[in-house]
C-alpha cells in the first residue's frame, strides 16, 4: 500500500520544503542554511539524511531538479526547486 505524501513528511522534509520556498538551492547549501539558522538544534541533521530526504521529496513530486553544475574540480551540485505540489503540502502542514 502506498503511503500518503503528507504522512511521509518528516520534520527535515518540512524544513527542506520551507527552504526551497525561499529560493532554489543544492543540498549542501540547505545544510549550511539549516546550521546558520540553528534549526539543527531542533531537528536531527546528517548529510545522509538530508540527501535521502531530497531524493524522497523528488520522488513524491514535491521538488524538482532545475540545474546541475560543476565548479572547477568540485563534485556536481544539483539545484532543486519546490513544485506546486510541494508548496501546497508545505502550506497545509505549516500554516
Amino acid at each position: 500500500m502506498r503511503t500518503k505524501p503528507h504522512r511521509a513528511l518528516t520534520p527535515l522534509a518540512l524544513v527542506v520544503l520551507s527552504l526551497l520556498r525561499e529560493r532554489p538551492m543544492h543540498p549542501y547549501e540547505m545544510q549550511q542554511t539549516i546550521r546558520d539558522h540553528h534549526t539543527d538544534e531542533v531537528i536531527k541533521l546528517r548529510a545522509g539524511s538530508l540527501y535521502h530526504t531530497v531524493e524522497r521529496l523528488q520522488a513524491l513530486g514535491m521538488i524538482t531538479a532545475v540545474e546541475t553544475a560543476r565548479a572547477g574540480r568540485r563534485p556536481e551540485r544539483t539545484v532543486y526547486a519546490i513544485t506546486e505540489r510541494g508548496r501546497d503540502e508545505e502550506t497545509r502542514r505549516l500554516p
